[in-house]
């Protein structure tokens, strides 16, 4: 061991721990100021950023509303379509001729297509329903299903006793081998 590690600590003057204690106080504090300075100049660049992009999109919008045509040509433009280009109600329908239509027009046609593409499918009910509802019920369970785990767990198939004959037949078996063994 050396004299730096028994030696005992430094004598400090009150003043001097004080004004030691003061200085880190205020180096603490000083930190903060910039921290915040530094976070108050990110916010400022930030925020100019978002207004150079909306004046930008403004402009935008600005020169694409200069390029749109005016309404008043719109307007005077009549609706028409061309002759040679098929219009989308004709393009997607699907023609049938049958013999029975023969003598009814094209109007009443489509509208009996329509009518026998409408299929009613009636209501739905849903109902939320417990394991134990359904075991109890038996509008909730399936006949066969039901039947099929009836019959596989009390079925004539499956020789199911009593737990007092098992204990009977066990008594019996134990006294046939201890006869066995005797003889």
């Amino acid at each position: 061991m050396t004299d730096s590690e028994d030696s005992a600590p430094e004598e400090v003057s009150f003043k001097n721990a004080q004004e030691e204690a003061l200085y880190n106080i205020e180096g603490a504090a000083q930190a903060v100021r910039d921290q915040k300075e530094k976070q108050r100049q990110i916010r400022k660049r930030r925020a100019e950023v978002r207004k150079d992009e909306k004046e930008k999109k403004l402009a935008k919008l600005a020169d694409l509303e200069s390029k749109k045509l005016s309404g008043d040509f719109l307007e005077s433009i009549a609706p028409t379509t061309p002759a040679d280009t098929p219009s989308a109600t004709n393009y997607n329908r699907i023609k049938s001729f049958e013999c029975e239509s023969a003598g009814e027009t094209e109007e009443e046609l489509d509208a009996k297509e329509e009518e026998d593409s409408v299929l009613d499918a009636g209501a739905t009910h849903f109902n939320v329903v417990s394991s134990k509802e359904i075991l109890k019920d038996s509008k909730h369970r399936s006949n066969n299903a039901w039947d099929f785990k009836q019959s596989m767990m009390f079925g004539s198939g499956v020789a199911r006793e009593p737990h007092h004959k098992k204990q009977v037949q066990k008594l019996k078996q134990a006294a046939a081998k201890s006869s066995i063994i005797k003889a």
